[in-house]
Order: C-alpha cells, then sequence, then structure tokens
C-alpha cells in the first residue's frame, strides 16, 4: 500500500481547535492505514489457503473442490507390481509346533500308483492360533474369628498385591493397550470383556494405570539419569496434565527419558 505522504507544517495563525481536529484526523488516517495494511496481508494468506488442493499441498483429494481437477496420473516407471528384485524376503517366524500333523499322499499323481515312505524334508506349514483366553479367578475367604480368652473378633486380611481385584498379568495388559497401543478406557475396557470374559471397569483401568506408573517410577528415573548422562536424541512432543504442555523427550540405545519443557510454566493455580 501507498504510504501516505506527510503534510506540511501548518499554517501558525489558524485557530487551535482547527489545529487539534487535524492533528485528529492525521491520527485516525494513521491508524486506519496500519488496520488496512494487517487486512491485505490477513486476506493474502487465507486466498493463499483457499487456494490448497491435493494437487499443491499435502490436503487429501477428499478434500478437493468439484472444480479442482485431478493431478495427472504419474507415468509407468516399467517396473512390475509387487517386490522388486533383490529387496529383502519377508517370511513368517516358524515356531516350536505344540502339535504335528505328518501329511503323506497316498498315491502318485501321475499314474495313481500307490506310495509309501516318508520324506526326509518334508514342506512345512504352520498354523498359528491363540488359545481359548479364560480368565483364573483366585478367591480369598478371609474369615473372621471370635478370641476366646477376650471375645475380641479378628478378621483376615487380603494381601497387599491383591488389593485392587486383578493380578499383575491383568494390570501390565491394561497398561500396554492404554500406554504403547494408546486405547482409551472405555476401549480397554471393552476389549477385556469381549477377549478375556473379563469385566472391568473404565475407573478401574485408571486405576491399574496409576500402579502401573508407580511401579515403573524408579524405572523411568534411571532412564532419565541414563539420557542426561551422554549424548542423546532429543525431542518435544505434546503432554496433557490439567492442559497441554510441552514434554521434552530424550533417547538413545532404545532408552526413553522425559521431563516436561522448562520453558511451559504449566498450568495456571487459581488464586
Amino acid at each position: 500500500m501507498t504510504p501516505v505522504p506527510q503534510p506540511p507544517e501548518l499554517p501558525s495563525d489558524l485557530p487551535p481547535q482547527v489545529v487539534a481536529y487535524i492533528r485528529i484526523l492525521e491520527a485516525t488516517i494513521a491508524e486506519l492505514t496500519a488496520q488496512v495494511t494487517g487486512l491485505t496481508t490477513r486476506v493474502a494468506e487465507l486466498e493463499a489457503r483457499l487456494n490448497q488442493n491435493s494437487t499443491n499441498s499435502s490436503k487429501p483429494p477428499s478434500s478437493d473442490a468439484p472444480h479442482v481437477k485431478p493431478a495427472p496420473p504419474k507415468p509407468p516407471s516399467g517396473k512390475r507390481r509387487g517386490g522388486q528384485p533383490g529387496h529383502p524376503k519377508a517370511e513368517r517366524t516358524l515356531l516350536p509346533p505344540d502339535e504335528i500333523r505328518a501329511l503323506k499322499p497316498s498315491t502318485c499323481r501321475d499314474c495313481a500308483h500307490p506310495l509309501t515312505g516318508d520324506d526326509p524334508q518334508p514342506a512345512v506349514h504352520q498354523v498359528h492360533e491363540i488359545p481359548v483366553i479364560t480368565p483364573h479367578v483366585t478367591e480369598y475367604r478371609c474369615h473372621r474369628l471370635r478370641c476366646p480368652h477376650c471375645g475380641t473378633t479378628t478378621a483376615a486380611t487380603v494381601p497387599a498385591e491383591a488389593a485392587t481385584g486383578y493380578g499383575p498379568r491383568a494390570q501390565a495388559v491394561a497398561a500396554v493397550l492404554t500406554g504403547s497401543c494408546r486405547l482409551g478406557k472405555r476401549g480397554t475396557s471393552q476389549l477385556f470383556a469381549d477377549l478375556f470374559g473379563l469385566p472391568l471397569s473404565p475407573a478401574m483401568v485408571c486405576k491399574l494405570q496409576h500402579r502401573t506408573a508407580e511401579a515403573l517410577k524408579p524405572v523411568a528415573e534411571d532412564a532419565l539419569i541414563y539420557t542426561r548422562g551422554q549424548p542423546a536424541n532429543v525431542d518435544e512432543t505434546g503432554w496433557t496434565q490439567g492442559r497441554k504442555r510441552g514434554l521434552v523427550v530424550g533417547g538413545r540405545d532404545h532408552v526413553r527419558g522425559g521431563l516436561p519443557d522448562p520453558k511451559d510454566p504449566g498450568p495456571k493455580r487459581l488464586r
């Protein structure tokens, strides 16, 4: 936008009211000029965003307007579909079998002559299956007994490791699903019911998460000390606690340690 030229010096014989009015007009013009400049920049940014589509940005083709022409197809590379010659071969890992079923042909596939004997190196085809999982329930029956001497009744207490009502494996599975697999509380509860036949409320999932965090606190501290003591790859990621904050994560040799961003003051306390 063309800058507004500076006005000449006002004559000294003008009335004070006129001079004050002119100064007000000058200030208003300067303010409006700044607003127009900012709005012009904003309009240019919005027009650039409006003109984005799948051909000139990372937006998916499904977000394109009807008038946008699809991107031209890529020219054929001349290669065949699928794996290319020399690529690393990926095969399913063979596991130790729990059951072996020997399959032998009874007759020749060409002349139908009976066949006998064994193949010293038969072809192996494995079928991997997950066994039916049923909950293993340990029931604690806490007896309350009366003292024959003083008449006081004393009840047995449940061991600390059984206080939550779920064992270490169930706790570990819940922690993996909500942590590494990023599954929600309700989804974890539903999965426990569908796959394991085990009732687990979303509130109990939260309790198991907290117990796992407390159990892993020494490991997390050791990982933090390890990554602090030597060069490591550092990155920042989002972390929600009260409000979204920054979490600085350092890693080396498959070890990760994290701390809240020291530049982020965190959630403000209400006074």
